[in-house]
């Protein structure tokens, strides 16, 4: 099954680091 997940909120908080663990651990993953 297919998913798109949006990650969102203020600059600081870890969204980008929150991003890469979601592809980690979803794999096969991409992060855009």
């Amino acid at each position: 099954m297919k998913r798109l997940i949006f990650i969102g909120g203020a600059m600081g908080v870890g969204k980008t680091a929150t991003a890469r663990a979601l592809q980690n651990r979803l794999q096969p993953a991409a992060m855009l």
